[in-house]
């Protein structure tokens, strides 16, 4: 075209370009307005949407966005005319993708596993891959992308679904935006198949697994009767003992599981014997219990001999009261369907034992004066000694009185209670007219009451028996009746006393008193 410079004024024309019709979000365009023609110079002014943005021939639209999406115009201006040249801006968005979870799942074998996947409106394809590689059958997989979502199901898990699970979106420029998941499956702990309600022999070993497989690490815990044992997997006793029967319960627990099981352990054997069974010294009169065998496997069959001669086959051996016939080589054997066990030991009976009658409360029987006092006569100054023993249960209570009330001063009393009975002693150290007179011995109790009287009679000393005769007889000195004719039938027999002592004589009084 030629341009007429004779004529001063031309009207501008433009042209535009630098813009493709897809642009992706986040690229730099810069748009170019040309001028074609136009005179004098025209002014340029680029606008979007009628709104400025600039009065270079050029436009730059750094790290363009969505939003710089629109109509785009560039204006030429001269006093020549007005021209515009119009561009459309479309900015493709970015396509995204979340998944959930978002963080690291580990789940055990035989659950279900249920990944989401969230993505934009730009998105216009949804791929699922494991571990880099497309999702096979394995999996059910739902995309709903009017709903901008994508499922994918597992509905039991097994340890080869371990991996990396990734859900791809792509745009329509074949953009694509990648999220990623760690899922770990792992093995909870199975226990062992073989743990159950078991008859171990006495003495053997016994060693067993708590579980047979599972991820580690596993945590485990023994207990016994609810007693902790032990932290390691497999239970061992080298020998087992009659002790080591019981309530066993074993506990596994990894990270994604936890199992337990309790049984029983039995200790079979020959009968375990009592082991208090030896020889023994059991006081007369006791009650004496004890048992042939602690435990068993049932049947127990029991046989107890004395001396060789079977007392019986209970379990318990009973002498509800001892005896001293009860003495005697006792022997108790015992046997089970595993093996048969006895023991022999002395039973020693003693007469150091609580008295007859005390296990005999409730039978009350009166008391009864088996060795009573006696009558007495003494010369003055002699020492005098009465017993007064009773029986009776409960075991009388012994009490002494004079002439009916209490005793004299300086009488000595003092008690003795036996097994079965008790005794009372009174001891005159040197006798006196003062205590001459009757004295009772009184036994009672609960269940009665008797007594027993005696006479002491207290005669005068003489310096010489020779100096005695009817002449010069006192009655008051003498203790006798002088003017009684009965005194000729007193005799006199003289033991000659230490030298300066008078003569002491034993007198007899019509053969009724001998002192």
């Amino acid at each position: 075209m030629l341009i007429d410079y004779s004529n001063p004024k031309v009207r501008p024309e433009v042209s535009v370009s630098g813009a493709s019709n897809l642009i992706r979000e986040g690229d730099t365009v810069t748009l170019i307005c040309k001028i074609i023609q136009g005179r004098p110079k025209p002014q340029i002014t680029w606008l979007k949407n009628n709104l400025s943005q600039g009065h270079n021939t050029s436009l730059s639209l750094n790290k363009i966005t969505k939003e710089d999406a629109g109509l785009y115009t560039c204006k030429a201006n001269n006093s020549g005319g007005i021209s515009t040249e119009n561009i459309y801006i479309s900015v493709q968005e970015k396509p995204t993708a979340r998944l959930r979870p978002n963080s690291q799942s580990i789940l055990a074998t035989d659950d279900e596993l249920t990944l989401t996947c969230s993505v934009n409106e730009a998105t216009v394809n949804i791929t699922w891959k494991k571990d880099g590689a497309p999702m096979k059958e394995r999996a059910v997989i739902d995309t709903q992308l009017e709903e901008t979502t994508s499922y994918l199901n597992i509905s039991k898990v097994v340890k080869n679904d371990s991996g990396n699970y990734s859900c791809e979106a792509r745009n329509r420029l074949g953009d694509v935006a990648r999220s990623t998941v760690m899922i770990k499956v792992k093995l909870p702990p199975h226990l062992n198949p073989e743990l159950k309600n078991l008859s171990v022999p006495l003495n053997s070993p016994l060693e067993t697994d708590c579980f047979e497989r599972g991820d580690l690490p596993v945590f485990v815990n023994w207990t016994k009767d609810g007693k902790a044992l032990g932290n390691s997997n497999t239970l061992v006793i080298k020998r087992v003992t009659f002790d080591d029967g019981g309530f066993y319960e074993c506990a596994a627990e990894n990270l994604v599981g936890k199992v337990d099981f309790s049984f029983w352990i039995d200790v079979t054997g020959p009968p375990h014997l009592n082991p208090a069974l030896k020889n023994l010294s059991v006081p007369l009169n006791s009650t004496f219990e004890t048992y042939c065998f602690k435990r068993g496997d049932p049947p127990v069959s029991v046989n107890w001999t004395k001396d060789g001669k079977a007392l019986g086959n209970n379990n318990t051996l009973v002498i509800k009261r001892v005896t001293f016939d009860d003495g005697g080589f006792y022997e108790c054997a015992a046997e089970n369907q595993v093996g048969k066990v006895n023991i022999s030991f002395w039973i020693d009976v003693t007469g150091k034992s609580k008295p007859l009658f005390e296990d005999l409360q409730t039978v009350l029987v009166s008391p009864q004066i088996v060795l009573s006092p006696v009558n007495q006569s003494v010369i003055d100054g002699d020492p005098v000694n009465f017993t007064c023993r009773a029986t009776g249960v409960p075991i009388p209570k012994l009490t002494w009185t004079f002439n009916g009330g209490k005793l004299p001063l300086g009488i000595n009393k003092k008690n003795f209670k036996g097994d079965s009975f008790q005794e009372s002693f009174l001891k005159i150290q040197n006798a006196t007219k003062e205590v001459e007179g009757t004295y009772k011995c009184t036994a009672k109790s609960k269940a009665n009451g008797t007594s027993y009287s005696t006479i002491l009679q207290v005669f005068g000393r003489f310096n010489n028996y020779n100096d005695y005769d009817d002449n010069n007889c006192n009655t008051d000195r003498d203790g006798v009746d002088c003017n009684n004719d009965s005194n000729s039938n007193l005799n006199f027999n003289s033991n000659k006393g230490n030298e300066g002592d008078g003569s002491v004589a034993t007198m007899m009084i019509n053969d009724t008193f001998q002192i």
